[in-house]
């Protein structure tokens, strides 16, 4: 089964914030959904990510660019339609 691109969604909060919400809409078979997080300052700012509930996996190797830290978040067969993502 080949690996196929579906969609992608930018979310920004402008300014410090304790979370983020955006809409996000998963289709197809087999999805899984990966969400990337930058956060511009020091520290270990973000302590979870959900979609529609349910939580999704920190992945170990979070990135410092040198301007932030990018963080990845993964969940395999989230729920097909449109549901939020939050970040907190």
């Amino acid at each position: 089964m080949a690996i196929a691109f579906d969609a992608h969604a930018h979310a920004n909060s402008g300014s410090a914030a304790s979370s983020l919400t955006y809409s996000h809409t998963v289709t197809g078979s087999n999805p899984v959904l990966l969400v990337a997080v930058f956060v511009d300052s020091g520290g270990d700012l973000v302590t979870g990510v959900t979609y529609n509930g349910t939580s999704l996996t920190r992945q170990d190797g979070n990135f410092h660019t040198g301007q932030g830290w990018i963080y990845l978040y993964t969940l395999a067969a989230p729920t097909t339609g449109a549901h939020n993502v939050v970040i907190s």
